[in-house]
This record gives C-alpha cells, structure tokens and sequence, in this order.
C-alpha cells in the first residue's frame, strides 16, 4: 500500500469489574488505541474508495465496523491488558492489517503496514443433541500459515496462545456458521481449524495463491464424548449504567489449562491426502480460550474447560467487567456482566 501507520497504545486508568459467583476480582489496566495521523484518512491506507468503513478485530471478533471516525482516527478503549491479535480489514477482508499486540502500561507504538491478499471463507456446522448437524454460531476459526508442514516436521502442536510463535488468522462464526479470513500474506496451503468446548476438532487445507481465494472450506465438529464434560457460563451483558442489555458483546472464557481437541482419524487422512505429508495424530492444536458474541437481550452461554478460569466481557464504548472463578465438569455457572461507561 502506499504508506504506514503509526498506532500508539496509550494507559487510561485501572477498573475492576464482577459478576455473581465470582471467587476473586481482577483489575486491567485499559488500553486507548490511537492512530497518530493528523493529515490523511486512515482509510486511504487500505482502500481508494473513500467510503470504506473499516473492521476491527481483537481475536476475531469484530469489535466494530465502522471505523475511523470523521476525522480519521481510530480508537479502542477499555481493551483489557494482554496479547491479542489485532486486526484492521476493509469489509470484504482482501485489504487490512493483523499483528499480535500488548496492551499494558508501557506499550511501545508500533506501524500498521496494510497488505492485499486472498480470502479463505467457509462454514461451520456442529453435531446436535437431537442427531444431525446445524450451523454453529459465534464459534472460533483459525488458520495456520504452512500449518500442515509444521505438523508433519514435528513443529506441533500449533498454539492459539498470546506467546505463540505460528503465523495464524482468527475469526468468528456469524449467526449462519460462516467465517472469512483475510488477507493472506502468505501464499500456499493454510490449515483451518475450528473449535468449540466439549468437540472434537475438525481441520482442512485451503490453498490461495495471488488472486486466487480458498472458497467452501466446511468444517464440521462432532460431539467429543471421551473427553470431560465443558463447563458453562451464562447470563447477560448489560450496561451498568442503564441496565439495558448489549447485544454482539465479547464474552470470553481463559481456563487455566489449555484445551488440545480431539483430531478425528478422518481429519487426519484427509490433511494427508491434500497434503502428501506423512501427519501425526495428534494432538494438532491448543487454544487458550473459548468466546462468543452475546445474543439477543445480551444473552449468552459459553462452554469452557472445566476448571479455574479468567472469565471477562468487552463492548466497544464500554469498560470491560473481568474476574477470576472456577466450575467442575457439567457445571452451569450464572454470570451476569455489567459493562461501566468509558
């Protein structure tokens, strides 16, 4: 693209937040992303279209649509400290930007360099209680760059974690199961995988090249009954201000083990088989966290590693609410997040 961005992650103040059941409070020091450009648009850096409306992504989860604002700059605040992938996309993911970001009080700035690229996109389906298969919403998907290759030298299992060393794209599933990847500076074969407490995990290879997308990638997870039952958080996000409910807020679920899903034989043979690499069984990946979106009325249920958890909520234009518990196997945990104003 034709230049760079300077991004500044700048301390606001330290907020602690807390939900019914909760067995200890922690507080975050808040984060305000700003982009140091007085002059352009930052839309010029990723689009000629003027009108492009920017995404931005922590984790895969879209935190808004709509960035920047009129005069060009673009902020988060309330980001809880931490290491997440950060992302800035144009709408249909073939232009933007995604790094691994530290917030903390002491965050150096760092430059956004946009690229153009292809696009995975595809779908995601789990088993249900009552037989068959339906779209799974509000699931994560990851994509490894060369993913299958590491595997098969021995270089696994490939890590969804802040201190992971693999080059990997997040997204979320949206109400239909369907996801989008992208851009992809890395021109081959990707290794998506998708994951959800409580399933096995399915994995395919998508190949894009210049101009070239990986289109229909379908994963689908069936039900894991040899491992132990997830846990379950439920409740709503609300306003603490007003009470109102928030609806498509980040709710997010950090045990203190990371899961490494079940990889189906199936899944195996199959990544061979595109791949003509000899593959181990397993386990192929391990992901430090579980999220969804909430729903209608703010309401939301998220399944987890049965254990100790660090459990928090975030909606842009809104301070997160964050705590420390714990539940046993087949647990269903009430917690009722309500979000203070910036």
């Amino acid at each position: 693209m034709k230049r760079y961005v300077a991004i500044l992650l700048v301390p606001l103040i330290v907020v602690t937040g807390g939900c019914a059941g909760a067995v200890a409070l922690l507080g975050y020091a808040l984060g305000l992303l700003e982009v140091r450009d007085q002059i352009a648009n930052i839309r010029d850096y990723f689009s000629s279209d003027p009108t492009v409306t920017l995404t931005v992504l922590l984790d895969g989860y879209v935190v808004r649509t709509n960035a920047p604002d009129t005069l060009g700059s673009l902020s988060l605040g309330g980001l809880p400290e931490g290491t997440f992938l950060l992302g800035i996309v144009t709408p249909d993911h073939r232009s933007g930007w995604q790094k691994k970001v530290t917030v903390s009080s002491s965050s150096p700035a760092f430059t956004v360099v946009p690229v153009i690229g292809p696009i995975i996109t595809g779908t995601v389906t789990r088993q249900a209680t009552s037989g068959g298969n339906i779209a799974a919403a509000g699931v994560l998907v990851a994509a490894f760059a060369d993913g299958a290759r590491t595997l098969s030298t021995g270089g696994g299992p490939l890590d969804i974690t802040p201190t992971s060393a693999q080059d990997y794209q997040l997204a979320m599933t949206d109400a239909s199961g369907k996801f989008t990847l992208g851009p992809c500076d890395f021109l081959g074969d990707w290794l998506v995988t998708a994951y959800a407490a409580g399933y096995q995990a399915d994995a395919r290879t998508a190949h894009v090249a210049s101009g070239s997308d990986a289109n229909g990638i379908a994963l689908s997870l069936a039900t894991d009954a040899s491992s132990a039952t997830p846990a379950t958080l439920t409740g709503t996000v609300s306003a603490s201000a007003t009470g109102l409910p928030l609806t498509g807020a980040l709710v997010r679920a950090e045990p203190a083990i990371l899961a490494e899903p079940i990889i189906p034989s199936a899944a195996v043979t199959r990544v061979a088989t595109a791949t003509g690499l000899t593959m181990p069984q397993g386990p192929w990946f391990q992901w430090s966290f579980t999220a969804m979106p909430s729903g209608s009325a703010g309401v939301y249920s998220l399944d987890f590693l049965a254990g100790q958890v660090k459990a928090w909520a975030y909606q842009f234009g809104y301070k997160g609410a964050y705590q420390v518990t714990s539940a046993g196997a087949g647990t269903v945990l009430p917690e009722d997040f309500k979000l203070p104003n910036p």
